[in-house]
């Protein structure tokens, strides 16, 4: 039987979110995905075929929501960190059974 543990509340400080900021790409889907600071918080937006831009809401460490767009309303982007502690990919689940990789390839 599995046990779930829920993940504590966290909320980045100011000077935390510039390390998310950045272009992220993958080999899956066409385009990829543009992390960007406004105010006191990040931006998503999907490049591409269309510019849909949602707000990231924190949800767990390196863990936000996208929010505020009807098509991308609760999916999860999981940020990816090396060794080192540097951002260098997300993960989005779009239908909670797998994650597809974006790696990046630029910072804003």
């Amino acid at each position: 039987m599995s046990e779930w543990v829920r993940l504590a509340d966290w909320k980045p400080v100011q000077a935390q979110l510039h390390e998310f900021r950045g272009r992220f790409t993958g080999d899956e889907l066409l385009g990829g995905f543009d992390v960007a600071r406004l105010d006191d918080g990040l931006t998503l937006t999907v490049r591409g075929l269309s510019h849909i831009t949602a707000t990231l809401e924190p949800r767990a460490h390196d863990v936000f929501e996208a929010a505020g767009v009807p098509n991308l309303d609760g999916l999860l982007v999981a940020f990816k960190r090396d060794d080192g502690g540097r951002i260098t990919g997300l993960a989005i689940g779009p239908d909670s059974l797998h994650e597809l990789p974006f790696q990046k390839v630029a910072s804003n």
